[in-house]
């Protein structure tokens, strides 16, 4: 019997976000499953006023 393939969870790095003159990093993720690859980008959550 085979086991079943490992589930790997793995960030990428795709941005520089300046924000009041500091550096914020965004990532995406990438989920490698036995049935799929899946890139999560989770964004913003809610819209920004300015």
């Amino acid at each position: 019997m085979n086991a079943p393939a490992p589930i790997a969870i793995t960030p990428v790095f795709v941005a520089d976000l300046s924000v009041e003159g500091e550096r914020m990093p965004v990532y995406v993720h990438v989920i490698d499953h036995p049935a799929a690859r899946v890139l999560v980008d989770t964004g913003m959550t809610e819209p920004h006023t300015a």
